[in-house]
């Protein structure tokens, strides 16, 4: 039978070795592909993304399948990108070199062994480069680099304020700077920008405290013309003559109150909406963009304008729903967010006694009070009917609420929250409840049995294990670090990446990992061409997003020998920029990785060396002053099965 299917194998689309029969899809490889003793030989990564983990009854492991990766993947009328193939690689070079890319079909490929090489994919063309160097902005902090490769939203500060400004005067008076600087590199958390009427708007609000405010003084004084008056607010309420469930259009809300009023606004005409989104605890507000349909001089239609219509709702007394970007006051909003810590309640006369006579001014016109502060945002803080003298963040309330519930209820709760590992500590806990002397709280008890539901041939993936071979009586023992787990056993577990990173599989020792293994070793140039793969797909991202979309070989090189992803891009700003967007807590992992030129495919590591010292950003801090993106997010990935 093997004789049969050997000699109609290319008409068949199959394949043949020692473990049994593998189906293609697709044409088979030309022959040029496989190695001397006729063994068929692993592809590139970009063109594998069989369907890991899968085994039939028998055993037989499906290997192979061929699919063509997405250019981008959230999805959309995108094409997609063909890989590459790399070309022959010496047997030095083989688990070191990165593989030049190249568009013909026609050419052989070289043994790759069990190991799939990464190489950058057919992609669109980069973005166009930006011009971010320095300009002649006088920052407040050092964040900022001097060549421009890093740019922090804190050195913005003194130049954009808490109220909406245009961005026309913005970008006016910091030169260098351009609209597309703002819309690229500062359209951050901390940072709105609004379309009203065709023109752009922008502020600083901070959000949920990434970015301190301290410092706006310059930029207020400047654009004080801007700056919203609360003093309006009773003329504007008394317009609505008592109707709270009725929206009333701008036009004829700016009519009832006259031109004298309608003058004190910051913005005429449709963009005196901003007004009334930044008085958002008396006033909710709607705008839309209708098109206008015009003729060309032909008289065929031309391409559509919009014209913005807006309305507004007067709220009923006692709102209590602000939150980060719909409070009026940001500025107080940020230094409360200070003053009250995510992990304790604080006295509110503590917190009374540490306010500045502006913020003290500025809640007494806006809320009557500390109190009244507090109690307009209730999705943030919360204060203790029962001890109305002290106040805590919601969140920490609501662990704190929790933690009090039975051992099921908060299982429940993190279940519907999908918080894995979480759900995994809770589900040890209520094993070790009902019965501390179980043989299975032993790690290698517990090893043991679960290898025993691994398939005896070929392999499985992590999260369909967990999700399908292994019972539930089982799953209440597994710890929280899943993968250290099955590293710690390699006796009964064999654990590797498969095919694309963050595809875990398992296998029994006795068996031979199949291709498409994800090799661990990775130069500098694969590091280069694999987070400029991901960015031209995925777009500027935050620099723990990065580092957890590469394979774990790779995160492991940037951890140990450079301290994270921001610290390796750093050093080539000829193709990356980074966006500091807080500076608060995880200023370096939440740093937003732009690419702004695709690496050449012929970099060499002497050559990378050199343009990494020729470079080199002079003013980057060491990777031993702030956290980085490895650390212990190692397991804290989807995998028990839950979904």
């Amino acid at each position: 039978m093997a004789h049969v299917l050997q000699k109609c194998a290319h008409e068949l689309g199959i394949s043949l070795n020692a473990t049994g029969v593998y189906y293609t899809k697709g044409k088979l490889p030309s022959r040029a592909t496989t190695s001397i003793d006729g063994a068929p030989l692993a592809a590139s990564i970009g063109g594998s993304v069989g369907k890991a983990g899968k085994s039939n009854s028998d055993g037989t492991v499906k290997e192979g399948q061929t699919a063509t990766m997405k250019a981008n993947t959230d999805g959309g009328d995108v094409p997609r990108a063909a890989a590459r193939t790399p070309l022959p690689l010496t047997s030095a070079d083989m688990n070191a070199a990165v593989p030049e890319g190249t568009s013909s079909n026609s050419k052989k490929v070289g043994p790759v062994d069990f190991f799939f090489d990464v190489c950058l994919h057919e992609i669109p063309n980069p973005p166009r480069d930006f011009d971010v160097t320095p300009s002649a902005l006088v920052v407040d902090g050092t964040h900022s680099s001097a060549n421009g490769a890093v740019i922090a939203v804190r050195d913005f500060v003194s130049h954009i304020p808490s109220f909406f400004v245009p961005v026309t005067e913005v970008v006016a008076n910091m030169p260098g700077y351009t609209a597309e600087h703002l819309e690229v590199y500062l359209n951050v958390k901390p940072l709105e920008l609004v379309t009203v009427a065709g023109e752009r708007y922008v502020r600083l609000y901070g959000s949920f405290g990434d970015l301190s405010l301290s410092g706006t003084e310059v930029s207020e004084k400047l654009y004080a013309r801007y700056r919203p008056n609360v003093a309006l607010v009773a003329t504007l309420e008394a317009a609505f003559e008592g109707i709270y469930d009725k929206w009333m259009p701008l036009p004829e809300l700016l009519r009832r109150v006259g031109p004298n009023v309608a003058a004190q606004l910051p913005y005429q005409g449709p963009a005196a909406i901003t007004y009334f989104a930044q008085m958002q605890h008396r006033f909710a507000f709607a705008v839309r963009n209708v098109p206008i349909m015009g003729d060309s001089a032909d008289g065929v239609p031309s391409s559509p304008k919009f014209t913005t219509e807006a309305a507004v709702l007067l709220r009923m007394p006692g709102y209590s729903n602000l939150d980060a970007g719909s409070t009026p006051t940001p500025k107080s909003f940020q230094v409360l967010m200070g003053l009250v810590p995510g992990d304790k309640q604080v006295d509110i006369d503590v917190v009374r006694g540490q306010l500045t006579s502006e913020v003290r001014a500025e809640l007494n016109s806006y809320y009557n009070g500390l109190e009244g502060f507090f109690a307009a945002h209730k999705p943030v803080f919360f204060v203790p009917p029962e001890i109305p003298t002290v106040v805590m963040r919601m969140r920490y309330r609501l662990r704190t609420q929790r933690a009090k519930l039975p051992l099921e209820e908060q299982l429940r709760i993190a279940t519907d929250a999908r918080d894995k590992p979480r759900v995994r500590a809770l589900r040890r806990k209520i094993a070790f409840r009902d019965d501390p002397s179980h043989p299975l709280h032993d790690p290698e008890n517990l090893a043991k049995e679960v290898s025993k539901h691994l398939p005896h041939h070929g392999f499985v993936s992590l999260k369909s294990f967990l999700k399908r071979n292994l019972p539930e009586e089982l799953l209440m023992y597994m710890p929280r670090r899943i993968r250290s787990f099955f590293n710690n056993y390699p006796q009964y577990f064999t654990q590797f990446e498969y095919q694309s990173p963050g595809t875990w599989c398992l296998c029994r020792p006795d068996q031979p990992l199949p291709r498409g293994v994800i090799r661990q070793n990775f130069s500098d140039g694969d590091l280069l061409r694999l987070i400029a793969e991901f960015l031209q797909q995925r777009g500027a991202r935050a620099a723990s997003a990065v580092h957890m979309n590469l394979p774990f070989g790779a995160q492991e090189v940037i951890r140990r020998r450079y301290g994270g992803v921001y610290f390796f891009v750093i050093r080539y700003p000829q193709y990356f920029n980074v966006v500091l967007k807080t500076d608060r807590q995880n200023v370096k992992s939440s740093a937003v990785v732009h690419l702004i030129q695709v690496p050449t495919q012929e970099l060499s590591d002497a050559t990378m060396a050199a343009s990494a010292t020729s470079w080199n950003n002079p003013n980057a801090p060491s990777h031993g002053d702030d956290d980085h993106e490895g650390g212990d997010s190692y397991d804290d990935e989807d995998l028990d099965g839950l979904d």
